[in-house]
């Protein structure tokens, strides 16, 4: 208990020492974003109804200093063919939660801020029952039993999708099952989890995927092999490493900065400003080394 309390203190403790370098980031970043834009990626899951206002300050707050794009613009802006005027932002969902639709609707409609969903196919249309179970043991890998599993965790259904997409946003794949690709060696099982996920999502929806974002993240969620499927089936691939993005670097390794609308606002735009991902500068080169081996035989 004594050990618990302590480690939370000292994360606490480095919350603030961390927030006291927030306005040297924000100017660092306000001088890039005149001379270098890029754009960062931010990742949001399920919204409970208590974030929802938390949500609506973020997002109004946080164009002071980033314009946001579509999903169409981002992918245009990797090809080369789309120019920013300053730093930018790209919201993203991950999973499927209706609960984003909800935040979608009250959050980012007001301000015509389009996302990209990354959805799993198979947790769509889950009843009550099967949704709660999946959340439970797929998303949150059985670290949660599924009678904690909230309303705001369930899962969309196609039409909530459809919906979206009439709406101007953009649909992409998160697996079949929300796998873990690193521990998958049977190639059919791969194929199964990050192909017809897409050749489902598209069959259902009549719209091209072109985008998936890898369950879970992180580097010990990928490899190089399941990397070698991905590139034959999609233009872009999102992970969970945090960094900012330039049409020059591979798009098969987009970073992303998640956060947490519970954290405080202050904290949300020293991420958005590029505070963490000094932290994660080995990370990004160990998943460019992977995406290097993964593409090399690439015709």
């Amino acid at each position: 208990f004594h050990r618990v309390i302590k480690m939370l203190s000292l994360r606490i403790l480095a919350k603030k020492l961390i927030l006291l370098t927030y306005p040297i980031f924000r100017i660092k970043s306000l001088l890039e974003s005149n001379f270098c834009p890029k754009v960062r990626v931010i990742i949001l899951h399920d919204i409970r109804d208590s974030w929802l206002d938390p949500m609506k300050k973020f997002i109004m707050s946080i164009q002071n200093d980033f314009d946001f794009i579509t999903p169409q613009q981002f992918a245009k802006y990797m090809e080369g063919e789309f120019r920013l005027k300053r730093n930018s932002l790209l919201i993203t969902f991950d999973d499927g939660f209706k609960s984003s639709k909800l935040a979608t609707s009250q959050c980012l409609a007001p301000s015509n801020i389009k996302a990209l969903f990354f959805v799993c196919s198979d947790f769509l249309n889950l009843n009550d029952m099967d949704g709660r179970k999946f959340t439970a043991e797929k998303i949150y890998d059985g670290a949660m039993p599924a009678k904690q599993i909230g309303d705001f965790q369930l899962p969309m259904n196609v039409q909530d999708l459809k919906d979206l997409l009439a709406e101007g946003h953009m649909i992409g794949s998160h697996s079949a099952n929300h796998a873990r690709f690193s521990k998958i060696v049977d190639i059919s099982k791969l194929e199964s989890e990050i192909i017809n996920s897409a050749d489902k999502l598209e069959n259902m929806l009549g719209t091209k995927i072109t985008a998936i974002a890898w369950p879970f993240g992180s580097l010990d969620s990928i490899s190089a092999q399941s990397l070698r499927v991905i590139q034959r089936r999609y233009k872009f691939c999102f992970s969970g490493i945090r960094g900012s993005n330039t049409f020059k670097q591979n798009r098969l390794s987009i970073y992303r900065e998640c956060i947490d609308i519970d954290n405080t606002l202050l904290f949300n735009k020293f991420i958005c400003n590029n505070g963490l991902s000094l932290f994660y500068k080995g990370q990004r080169k160990v998943l460019q080394d992977m995406v290097n081996t993964a593409t090399k035989d690439r015709p």
